[in-house]
């Protein structure tokens, strides 16, 4: 698996203290996976007791584009 961060994925990584671990594990076994705009997709996972949303885009291969991380409700 590769994960390629934005420049903005980065800047929400540190702003609200979240670990590319956290990412990988949503991206491994999420939850839920929803669809979002422009062939994105949201996996969400319960993970420490806060919901983790992450946006991204899957390329060619095991390549995902982490767009923006965030707590969801």
């Amino acid at each position: 698996m590769k994960i390629v961060l934005t420049d903005h994925a980065k800047e929400r990584l540190r702003d609200r203290n979240i670990s590319l671990n956290v990412i990988k594990s949503a991206l491994l076994k999420p939850d839920v996976v929803k669809p979002s705009f422009d062939d994105r997709e949201i996996a969400i996972k319960v993970v420490g007791g806060k919901t983790i949303e992450v946006v991204y885009s899957k390329e060619k291969g095991d390549k995902y584009i982490i767009i923006t991380v965030y707590y969801g409700n």
